[in-house]
């Protein structure tokens, strides 16, 4: 049987589609081809404006042999996850944020911003074709202006048809291959110019360019002042954990509610909850083998992003769903902020940033629903964590200033099976910081009795595993010790398995 061109042209084109919707699939975080010489001893924030997150197609390209169709995929998200990857592993802390504004006490804030994803077909092998990513890094200062920016803004390979049949891995490749070209630059630079400053307010610092930079006074760059004793801690435990091999499957989520003045009405802050967060990723990538890129985290978590990561009342099929293999994944949840019950039943909620004290039944988190809704994911197991405790009381201040000062009781929660919750104390009692609010008292000894401490005698038999009886004799020994030693208070984590 014998084709016309336009025949031939229309059969190709079919299967350059149908290529795409097969292979799209395999779109992910590339392994970096760029060694980390040496970690950046700075924490930084790093912006990922929504509308890069949001990219969810690739477009057309005007060059290339055959027409080709769009092609759907999570470009967005595999790009967050990939700038996650990369800067966690460059600097010593480094935190995915929308805003500069939920910068927080770092010393850097960068801008990593992706543009587009484009492509085009080629000509069977002729490399007439390309895939593309596009983006920008920029350092920037508390009121996201620019101070530096990268050369970099784009990575392309010409590519023939036959790439076309791997049309995920490509375009991964090219979006790890951007992102990795700003990890090299930043490594060839002295980062530490792009610093937040101490002393100067970024209103009066004049501005310079790149090259007037390296010969102006330190003390005149366009950088923010950051007070000498941080609002919110982040430093981590100091703890070291033994490296876990990588678990392709587990998933955790992250959540460090601390500024609560920022969004929420009459609800004091939680200082060290940053830090406590920072603490707890550290364990679950170093310890636990998560991949970076399935790590979900939060800081001052809203209502409607917990309801998007856990699902709702009426629908469990959140974020946390979409993520989990059935029977495979491993979930670990961590939460450091606000708990309270509700002054009408003594339901108890968790508090997003944007809470109002005195509607925590409208506005919180039911407690209820996160057990309910991850009972139902099909996880291998769940460990759920909590730095919080759900009495209207913390050592902030009180969540219910406004209520009657009567004693709410707050309800017990069934735990559901595959479920195991570990909690700072017991319903009625408060979650106990350091005394500098550097750290939870609970989220401090639990990293510490989980890195190995309490597997050492008195508490465990040195057998290299952490037990929960283990975990709990250690707790008591540390953590309800030092809440009575430093605050006259009765504090006992509380470790529930569901059956």
């Amino acid at each position: 049987m014998r084709f016309s061109k336009r025949r031939i042209v229309a059969l190709l084109a079919g299967l350059a589609a149908l290529s795409g919707c097969m292979t799209t699939a395999t779109l992910q975080v590339e392994t970096s081809n760029v060694p980390i010489v040496q970690t950046v001893p700075i924490s930084v924030a790093v912006i990922i404006p929504e509308q890069s997150r949001a990219i969810a197609s690739a477009g057309v390209g005007q060059t290339g042999c055959w027409g080709t169709p769009p092609v759907p995929g999570a470009y967005g998200q595999v790009f967050a996850d990939t700038v996650r990857d990369r800067f966690s592993r460059l600097f010593d802390n480094a935190q995915i944020i929308t805003s500069p504004y939920e910068a927080g006490d770092v010393d850097a804030i960068f801008e990593a911003r992706l543009d587009k994803v484009e492509w085009a077909g080629g000509c069977l092998a002729s490399p007439d074709g390309f895939f593309a990513a596009e983006g920008q890094l920029r350092a920037v200062d508390a009121n996201g202006r620019q101070i530096w920016t990268s050369n970099k803004r784009q990575d392309k390979q010409m590519v023939g048809m036959i790439a076309q049949f791997e049309l995920g891995r490509n375009f991964g490749q090219r979006i790890a291959a951007l992102v990795d070209s700003w990890a090299v630059e930043l490594q060839q630079i002295n980062v530490a110019q792009y610093a937040l400053d101490e002393t100067i307010e970024v209103a009066t610092a004049p501005r310079y360019s790149r090259s007037q930079r390296s010969t102006a006074p330190r003390s005149a760059a366009p950088v923010r002042a950051r007070p000498a004793s941080p609002k919110f801690p982040q430093m981590p435990v100091d703890v070291k954990f033994e490296k876990g091999p990588v678990q392709p499957d587990d998933i955790a989520v992250i959540i460090g509610n601390a500024n609560y003045a920022k969004l929420g009405k009459d609800i004091p802050d939680v200082s060290p909850a940053y830090a406590d967060a920072l603490s707890v990723k550290r364990y679950v990538t170093e310890a636990l083998g998560v991949k970076p890129g399935n790590v979900i985290e939060f800081q001052d978590a809203t209502g409607s992003q917990m309801i998007r990561v856990f699902g709702s009342t009426v629908n469990y099929k959140g974020q946390l769903f979409d993520w989990v293999k059935p029977n495979r994944s491993r979930i670990y949840v961590y939460y450091a902020g606000h708990g309270a019950p509700s002054a009408r039943d003594g339901n108890t909620y968790l508090v997003p940033s944007d809470a109002d004290a005195t509607r925590i039944d409208l506005n919180g988190y039911p407690l209820e629903t996160l057990y309910a809704n991850l009972g139902k994911l099909k996880a291998k197991e769940v460990t759920v964590v909590i730095e919080a405790c759900f009495s209207g009381t913390s050592q902030a201040g009180s969540l219910v200033s406004k209520a009657s000062p009567v004693f709410i009781k707050p309800k017990q929660i069934d735990v559901p099976p595959g479920v195991t919750v570990i909690s700072a104390g017991a319903p009625e009692q408060i979650a106990s910081w350091e005394e500098d609010k550097s750290h939870g008292l609970f989220t401090k000894y639990y990293l510490k009795g989980m890195a190995g401490e309490a597997d050492q005698k008195p508490f465990g038999n040195g057998n290299g595993d952490v037990s929960y009886a283990e975990l709990n004799a250690y707790l008591q020994d540390t953590l309800t010790y030092y809440a009575r030693r430093y605050y006259g208070r009765d504090q006992t984590a509380q470790i529930k398995t569901g059956n």
